[in-house]
């Protein structure tokens, strides 16, 4: 598989773990063609592998990441990783990366129109069978300052 360009994976809660994490993460580290990620059911638990980091830089290639369908997810890591690989952070400076251009939400929880709007402002998101939050619902923002999440 050395040209893998797309990867699907589907974990159910008892599949977690600092062992499943490393093999994860070396999986990752020697398939740097990788272009397009799904993460349903619990995977996307996995989702913080993709900020890209000084030290971390997985999928170098990564356009289009496929969220769900799961029963919920880290909304500040999904920012992190969109903001990392949106040149928005120091870490993301490496000329080797291609920016994120998708975010696809596939019927997952509630997220609310602040954060739909700031995702959109930096990849084209695509929410397939989700639920939008009123807008006084307990979300959050991208910190200007930091480019992450507070």
């Amino acid at each position: 598989m050395p040209l893998l360009e797309a990867l699907e994976l589907e974990l159910c809660d008892e599949m977690e773990g600092p062992a499943l994490v490393a093999e994860l993460t070396e999986f990752l580290r020697i398939h740097p063609t990788i272009r397009s990620v799904k993460l349903a059911g619990s995977a996307h638990t996995f989702m913080g592998l993709f900020i890209i980091t000084p030290t971390r830089q997985l999928c170098p290639l990564l356009e289009d990441l496929h969220i769900g369908p799961c029963p919920s997810f880290d909304k500040a890591v999904l920012l992190e990783v969109v903001a990392s690989r949106a040149g928005l952070m120091e870490a993301s400076s490496s000329q080797d990366i291609i920016p994120l251009e998708d975010v696809f939400l596939h019927q997952c929880p509630l997220t609310c129109k602040a954060t739909i709007s700031l995702l959109d402002t930096f990849v084209n998101l695509v929410i397939i069978e989700g639920q939008i939050a009123p807008d006084n619902s307990n979300d959050f923002e991208l910190d200007s300052e930091h480019g992450s999440p507070p």
